[in-house]
């Protein structure tokens, strides 16, 4: 059976190409740079490095200069892949900061990460090196919290409460850094600034906040103070649709 030709560019013909593989990275050996003396030494015993693939099951992900940050609620931390430095590190694992259920993952321009930990119902906070600096508790008033978007200053952290199907509590609610409640969007509805099992979110650099609302087949735009902007998107397998 031939061996299927390794797909370098996506989507592939006849689309235009708009993303080009520059690497995979899945065990320590892509990642991670041994020193002279480590490889003097494995050849000298014969030690192989390990191919074990470090990632289990992420369930969010953010990237930036060169850092690939991974959510991983089954290892109860968040997995740090620098390629560009040749370094690989967890962090959330520290008492008395530590993760239980790290879901999804926001970046500011400062390069702080926000890890929206479902299991705590909490919001953890650190810097690109895994240092904690402060927690935004949302214990109270949250059905399912599943995903997390900051702005770029990092003065308005987003909370995205997907509900259950057979209630109405779904729902966005921004929150200062201190854990002041700013307002609030939703509930459940067609409407603009209603939703319908809202999945995901992430804040553009122009400050636009857009908002994954999978059950009405659509994103919703809102500025930084929950003001409706626009929404696209419709049922269907048709450009500018989303598939059932």
């Amino acid at each position: 059976t031939p061996k299927k030709k390794q797909q370098t560019v996506w989507p592939s013909w006849p689309d235009q190409p708009r993303f080009v593989f520059e690497a995979l990275l899945r065990t320590e050996s892509n990642i991670v740079r041994e020193t002279d003396d480590q490889i003097l030494r494995r050849r000298l015993t014969g030690a192989e490095r390990s191919e074990k693939p470090i990632v289990g099951k992420p369930s969010g992900m953010m990237v930036r200069e060169g850092r690939v940050y991974l959510a991983e609620p089954g290892i109860k931390s968040v997995t740090v892949m620098d390629a560009a430095r040749g370094k690989l590190y967890r962090f959330g694992v520290r008492e008395p900061n530590v993760l239980m259920k790290p879901q999804a993952l926001a970046l500011d321009n400062e390069g702080l990460v926000y890890v929206l930990d479902s299991g705590l119902k909490r919001v953890m906070v650190f810097d690109a090196l895994g240092l904690f600096q402060y927690s935004i508790d949302i214990d109270k008033g949250f059905t399912n919290p599943v995903a997390v978007a900051v702005a770029p200053d990092g003065k308005t952290v987003f909370v995205i409460d997907r509900g259950y199907l057979a209630n109405d509590d779904h729902k966005v609610v921004a929150f200062t850094p201190d854990g002041k409640e700013k307002f609030r969007l939703g509930p459940r509805g067609p409407d603009e600034g209603k939703f319908n099992i809202p999945l995901a979110a992430t804040v553009t650099k122009d400050g636009t906040l857009l908002i994954a609302d999978s059950g009405n087949f659509r994103i919703q735009g809102f500025d930084l103070d929950g003001k409706f902007k626009f929404a696209f998107g419709r049922p269907g397998a048709e450009a500018g649709s989303f598939s059932r």
